[in-house]
């Protein structure tokens, strides 16, 4: 990581402070975020609301499970945007491999349930650790 690369100043932040930053960001961002998360976002949707003739709770939970793997596209993008990169589909797409594939079974299934998730996520996502130390985030 570089640094001095970054478009936000980097300082100590309350928490206040940092939930501010990071809806700021997602406002400057908000093209970027939307056309990236609806594009991935939509064609999930509508999978799992072709499950609804097998019963009609299937599709709320099938989306509450996959959350978290949509939560990757906006992730990626707005830590693009904290270093001052745009980001188009075509990124997103280049990107794939890293921000859907990378440990996606332990996303869907340990990570999920996981009371921390919201903690650990961005840090195995950005920092790509390996798998042998993701599964600590568990305990």
């Amino acid at each position: 990581m570089q640094v001095d690369a970054f478009a936000i100043r980097l300082r100590a932040r309350s928490p206040w402070e940092a939930a501010d930053l990071g809806v700021r960001l997602c406002q400057r961002e908000w093209r970027s975020v939307y056309r990236c998360y609806w594009v991935v976002a939509l064609p999930v949707f509508a999978l799992c609301l072709a499950t609804f003739e097998i019963a009609n709770w299937l599709p709320g939970i099938l989306i509450w499970w996959l959350k978290p793997w949509l939560d990757r596209t906006i992730l990626f993008v707005l830590s693009r945007a904290g270093f001052g990169q745009g980001t188009r589909i075509r990124d997103l797409w280049r990107a794939r491999g890293l921000v859907f594939w990378r440990q996606l079974l332990l996303t869907l299934t340990l990570r999920r349930l996981s009371f921390r998730r919201a903690f650990t996520q961005p840090v195995y996502q950005l920092e790509g650790l390996p798998r042998a130390n993701a599964a600590n985030d568990c305990s």
